[in-house]
């Protein structure tokens, strides 16, 4: 009941609910997208890579030069009629327009020196390239890794927000003459067991995304050592990252983890720096 009237009593919790359950075909069409583009780059590098790598960068390369010009020309057409640039900002001036075009030459020089000093390193690369795709095609059930990292990753972050559902409900229920819905005031112990929760799901969360990692290189090592040697290289990597390695993975996990909450902790004190200063700016005003 206790959790029951904490969830009801959250308008953002009904929002974010609603807001799911009406982009739910959207997920579903994104995610199913998304698996559609990387089946067909997975085709493409496997069978084509060579082609797929050099299109690229005549892409690249083309369309730097190709911006170069058409700055190059608004330049001298602004020179021509420099009635016509009054309307824009003073950042859109011939003078601007040239600096960015000689620019934009200068870097696509240079893109074009390090391509041609660089065919050998590319051609490794595409090797490299290449022989993913042969691995991939060897096989196609690492496919499903990420996936299936992705699927575990989200019901522990379900299983994750029930579980602090139940533990935000835990104490004294403190009513507030001005504030229609009451709040939850935690003991000292429900404080460290929130901390502990909160630290755990950044923990989980890396432990399933390195052990997908795990599995995928150590599959990646078997196919290329010893191909013969083992039938089953993705339930061999899994059965080697339990047996052998799990504190590894743990270890490394936790040292991710705690990288996060920093990241984490910095963003929301220079969220409120930024906060802070803004008032200050407005109260000067």
């Amino acid at each position: 009941t206790q959790v029951s009237n904490a969830i009801t009593s959250s308008e953002f919790f009904r929002e974010s609910v609603s807001d799911i359950q009406n982009a739910k075909w959207y997920f579903l069409y994104i995610g199913g997208i998304a698996v559609f583009i990387s089946t067909l780059l997975l085709l493409m590098l496997r069978f084509c890579g060579g082609i797929v790598i050099w299109f690229l960068l005549f892409a690249l390369l083309v369309s730097v030069f190709g911006l170069a010009v058409l700055l190059g020309y608004e330049a001298n057409r602004l020179t021509e009629n420099p009635s016509e640039g009054g309307q824009y900002l003073n950042l859109y001036s011939p003078t601007n327009l040239k600096a960015a075009s000689i620019t934009l030459y200068v870097i696509g020089g240079l893109g074009t020196l390090i391509v041609l000093f660089s065919l050998s390193s590319i051609a490794v690369s595409i090797a490299v390239i290449e022989s993913c795709g042969q691995f991939i095609a060897d096989n196609p059930m690492l496919i499903f890794v990420p996936l299936a990292s992705s699927i575990i990753g989200l019901a522990f972050v379900c299983f994750w927000i029930v579980v602090f559902v139940f533990l935000w409900s835990i104490g004294e229920t403190v009513i507030d003459g001005e504030f229609p819905l009451g709040q939850v005031k935690w003991s000292q112990s429900t404080g460290y067991l929130a901390a502990v929760h909160i630290i755990s799901l950044f923990w989980n969360t890396a432990f399933i995304h390195l052990k997908g990692g795990f599995i995928l290189s150590s599959s990646a090592a078997i196919w290329y050592k010893a191909p013969s040697v083992f039938s089953f290289p993705l339930l061999k990597s899994l059965w080697w990252g339990m047996r052998y390695h799990l504190g590894s993975i743990a270890l490394a996990s936790l040292i991710l983890a705690i990288v996060w909450i920093i990241q984490l902790v910095a963003a929301v004190l220079a969220y409120y720096v930024r906060k802070l200063k803004a008032s200050e700016v407005d109260s000067c005003i």
